[in-house]
C-alpha cells in the first residue's frame, strides 16, 4: 500500500474517530449506511461492478483509494463478500500493472514513476528474487511500482499472483473488520484493531529495510 494512501487513511480514520465521539455524527452515519444499502439493493449488479471498478482503480493508482467505500459494502453485503470483492478488484488491478510492465516495458512506466524511482526499483527487483522478499517489498513500498517491475523482469506470473494474495489479503481482512467495528459502534475494538494494523505494517516495513540493507 502506497505511503500516500496510508497517510490519507490515517487522517480520515482519526477524523472519523473524533467525530464518532459525538452521538449525532454516528446517527448521521447510520442513516447514510441505511440509505446506501437501500440503493445497492435497488441496483445490485451495477453496485457490484461499481465497487469492483473502484477497487481496481485503487490498485492501479497512487492518487485514489477505495477505502472509504468499504463500510458501505460491509453494511450491504457483509464481511466475507466484501473481502472477496476487494480481493477480486485488487487482483485485476495487479494483473493490469504486471501486464503493462511485461508487454510495454519501461516506456509506459515513465508516465507514472520518476526516473529516480525507476533506477531504484530497477536495481532492486529481479526475476530470481525469493517470494518472501517480494511480499515484503509490496508491503513496504508503493504497490504500483513493484508490480510494474515484476512484469518487466518477467517474474513468473503464478508466483506473482501468490505474492499478491499473500500481501493483499491481510489488509483486506483488516480494513473490512475495522469497518465492521465502526458500523457496530465498538470503539474499543476499533482502536485496538487500528493500532495493531499500523504496528504490523511498521514491522513489515522494518523487516524489508533490514533484509535490503544486508543484500
Amino acid at each position: 500500500m502506497h505511503r500516500t494512501k496510508i497517510i490519507f487513511f490515517s487522517v480520515i480514520t482519526l477524523l472519523v474517530f473524533f467525530l464518532w465521539l459525538f452521538s449525532d455524527f454516528f446517527e448521521v452515519i447510520s442513516k447514510a449506511l441505511v440509505f446506501s444499502k437501500a440503493s445497492i439493493e435497488l441496483h445490485p449488479v451495477a453496485s457490484i461492478y461499481i465497487f469492483l471498478a473502484l477497487s481496481i482503480l485503487s490498485a492501479v493508482s497512487i492518487f485514489f483509494t477505495s477505502i472509504i467505500t468499504i463500510p458501505l459494502a460491509v453494511f450491504a453485503w457483509g464481511e466475507i463478500a466484501t473481502i472477496a470483492l476487494l480481493m477480486a478488484g485488487w487482483f485485476i488491478g495487479a494483473m493490469i500493472l504486471y501486464g503493462l510492465g511485461r508487454f510495454l516495458g519501461r516506456q509506459i512506466i515513465e508516465y507514472f514513476i520518476s526516473a529516480a524511482k525507476i533506477n531504484k526499483y530497477g536495481s532492486l527487483i529481479t526475476r530470481e528474487m525469493k517470494m518472501l522478499d517480494i511480499v515484503l517489498i509490496k508491503l513496504a513500498l508503493p504497490s504500483e511500482a513493484p508490480s510494474f517491475f515484476l512484469g518487466i523482469v518477467r517474474y513468473p506470473f503464478l508466483k506473482y499472483m501468490v505474492v499478491v494474495f499473500i500481501s493483499e489479503l491481510p489488509f483486506a481482512i483488516w480494513a473490512v473488520y475495522l469497518s465492521s467495528t465502526f458500523i457496530e459502534d465498538n470503539r474499543l475494538l476499533f482502536i485496538v484493531m487500528l493500532v495493531v494494523g499500523f504496528i504490523l505494517i511498521g514491522i513489515a516495513a522494518q523487516k524489508y529495510r533490514k533484509r535490503h540493507t544486508h543484500t
